[in-house]
C-alpha cells in the first residue's frame, strides 16, 4: 500500500515494489491515512485475521480485499458519531 501527495514519488515506490515482486494499492493522498491508521478496517489486524490466527508473519491480503477495507474504513470520530447515534 501508498500514500503520498507526490505523483513522482508514488510511482517510484510503485515501482520499486513491483520490481521486488509486491502488487502495490493506492491507499490516496497523505490526507486519507487515517484510513490504514490503528483501529482500522485496513490496518495491521486484517493481516492476521480474527484472534491472530496468522501467526508472527500474518498472511498475505489481496488489492480487492484491501481496497474494500480501506474503503470501510470510519474515522474514529465518524464511529464515535455512529455509536452515539
Amino acid at each position: 500500500m501508498v500514500g503520498a501527495d507526490d505523483a513522482d514519488a508514488k510511482a517510484a515506490v510503485t515501482a520499486f515494489l513491483d520490481e521486488i515482486g509486491y502488487d502495490t494499492v493506492d491507499a490516496g493522498p497523505l490526507a486519507e491515512g487515517w484510513r490504514f491508521q490503528r483501529d482500522t478496517a485496513a490496518y495491521a489486524g486484517l493481516y492476521f485475521g480474527p484472534g491472530g490466527r496468522g501467526g508472527d508473519a500474518g498472511e498475505p491480503v489481496d488489492a480487492p480485499t484491501l481496497k474494500s477495507r480501506l474503503a470501510a474504513a470510519r474515522r474514529y470520530a465518524d464511529t464515535a458519531d455512529t455509536a452515539a447515534g
